[in-house]
């Protein structure tokens, strides 16, 4: 029994594999097009067995090619976040495979609709074909469109994906934003950049104010801009803050305090200096036992006790 839930659950996560490239991959996409377009006319014309295999074989190769691409582009981001030599040596390398298998692909296509498609042009009656040949090919091509229509409904689920970091981008960004800033009275220009969930970076500086109180910070900014812009608290993957410090920059505490009201605990936040410098911490580390939610709930559920009992 255990050994079938092993064998059911690696099924499942290959499936989840599948899907999780058709879903983020325009690649694939277009492969599994490509798949039906030849599929169908495959279907009709009524090949021979041999000539069905290799259709079968072209369609496999070319989508486990892009599955295999997909993986090292995701295990190269993980291991070299920053760009590297090494890093698009081995993206251009899986990338080629893909490019083999597809133009080998084409050819197979060619090579064995182009007769059937001559005949059915010509108005020659088509060749007759073992039926398992057509039966073989309606499998593939429902597999495929079964595939196809689970990845349209689960795709919310796997574009969830938290982005990839990139802090020399995210610095070089907070730099950017930090010529915005307005502080006419410290002349202490700040800048920051905060990533969201789907890829979308928020720019932000600080703004001064001559009563000093109303003085916004530009990590604060760039939160405030995001959430303005319609993102949801808790989809942030990262922040970077960037100012004229000898040190990496460090946020205040009511910049961490509303970091930590806004973002994940986990979500990286990279602090750095005009000269390059910078350091990585969380949220969590650097506000920790934080104020949050969570210490409102006893009070809250006090208070609605209290109403119950008045009522």
């Amino acid at each position: 029994m255990k050994e079938d839930k092993r064998w059911l659950r690696s099924f499942r996560l290959a499936y989840e594999g599948i899907l999780y490239a058709l879903v983020t991959q325009r690649h694939m996409k277009i492969h599994f097009m490509a798949a039906f377009a030849v599929l169908i006319p495959a279907y009709f014309f009524r090949l021979s067995k041999p000539d069905t295999l290799w259709i079968l074989l072209s369609v496999t190769l070319v989508i486990s090619a892009e599955l295999l691409n997909t993986a090292v582009e995701r295990t190269v981001d993980l291991a070299m976040p920053r760009r590297h030599p090494a890093a698009k040596a081995a993206k251009d390398a899986a990338a080629g495979a893909v490019l083999a298998a597809a133009v080998f692909a084409a050819l197979v296509g060619a090579a064995v609709l182009y007769e059937p498609a001559a005949r059915w042009v010509s108005g020659v009656p088509a060749q007759t074909e073992t039926a398992s040949g057509r039966v073989w090919i309606a499998v593939a091509a429902a597999a495929l469109a079964v595939t196809a229509l689970h990845s349209r409904l689960s795709g919310a689920h796997y574009k969830k994906e938290v982005p990839m970091v990139d802090a020399q981008r995210l610095l070089q960004l907070a730099a950017q934003a930090r010529s915005q800033a307005y502080a006419p009275y410290s002349q202490f220009k700040v800048g920051s950049a905060v990533l969201d969930s789907d890829g979308t970076v928020h720019l932000g500086c600080n703004v001064e104010n001559s009563a000093y109180g109303p003085t916004n910070c530009a990590e604060r900014t760039a939160l405030f801009r995001a959430i303005a812009d319609g993102v949801k608290p808790g989809n942030f993957a990262a922040l970077a803050v960037v100012g004229d410090t000898s040190e990496p920059i460090s946020p205040c505490g009511v910049c961490r305090q509303v970091m930590a009201e806004l973002c994940p605990p986990d979500m990286p936040v990279i602090m750095g200096n005009l000269s390059g410098q910078y350091r990585e911490s969380t949220v969590s580390q650097l506000l920790p036992g934080a104020f949050g939610k969570e210490s409102l709930r006893g009070r809250t559920d006090a208070k609605a006790s209290e109403e119950a009992r008045d009522e």
